[in-house]
């Protein structure tokens, strides 16, 4: 009896931090046209906004600068935060952004920004030229060295 007493609780225990987790993670995903659209889907809370560009930093600490879904678009979004600006950061590259929106005076409130890791989008041009040099290297009798 104390064997089943022990294992419900440590199943509910499992249970209930599984849910809580689960719970904690779940944000929604918006794209940038559901933002600035009049008849926006989002109606507050925390947000994720993917695959958008940023267009000028205007300050770098604090960090502020402005994002759109194209280098050059009408309509951009204000990121304010007070993170140090992550790795790659700079103008016309992609962002992922989390935090809080207010249409109103278009602006987002960053609690995570992320950047693309640089060796994810090189030019297939550069990846071929490095291909190529290592195969000439073998071809002469040396070994490339990493």
């Amino acid at each position: 009896m104390k064997l089943l007493i022990v294992a419900l609780v440590f199943l509910t225990a499992v249970g209930v931090i599984v849910g809580v987790g689960l719970w904690a993670t779940h944000m929604p995903v918006y794209t940038f046209e559901d933002l600035v659209r009049d008849d926006s889907p989002y109606k507050g809370g925390n947000l994720q906004l993917d695959d958008v560009i940023v267009v000028r930093i205007e300050s770098r600490y604090p960090l502020r600068f402005t994002v759109a879904r194209e280098a050059s678009a009408d309509l951009p979004i204000h990121v304010v935060s007070d993170l140090a600006p992550p790795e790659n950061f700079d103008e016309q590259k992609p962002v992922m952004l989390r935090g809080t929106y207010d249409a109103g005076s278009r602006v987002f409130q960053a609690f995570l920004i992320a950047t693309k890791c640089p060796s994810r989008y090189r030019a297939a041009d550069d990846l071929e030229e490095e291909s190529r040099a290592g195969s000439d290297a073998r071809a002469l009798g040396s070994a490339a060295r990493y």
